[in-house]
């Protein structure tokens, strides 16, 4: 499987939340509205994880990312939203300080 996030931070937060275990591939864009077309091939004949923020911008491209995923090959396209925060890295820092208090 592989799980677009938005940025870097995202990305450890992403790979820090799935585990050592985890066989996910975990890539950032630089922003939701940055996709480019070489990544297309990077989706065919996989599962297709869309966790970017939860946010408008996310809303709004989840659809049109989804359709060129499904375009490309993915065996499954899913969105994945972060409960209870923005992004990944909120949710990291959260129970990092859950753990300090």
């Amino acid at each position: 499987p592989i799980v677009f996030v938005e940025g870097a931070v995202d990305v450890l937060a992403r790979r820090i939340l799935d585990g050592a275990e985890s066989t996910r591939i975990v890539l950032g864009v630089p922003g939701i509205s940055t996709w480019r077309d070489t990544w297309d091939a990077l989706v065919r004949g996989r599962k297709v994880w869309l966790a970017v923020d939860d946010d408008r911008a996310g809303d709004d491209a989840v659809p049109r990312l989804a359709s060129r995923c499904d375009d490309a090959g993915a065996t499954s396209v899913m969105r994945l939203r972060p409960l209870a925060a923005k992004d990944w890295g909120a949710i990291v820092e959260a129970r990092a300080c859950e753990v300090a208090s």
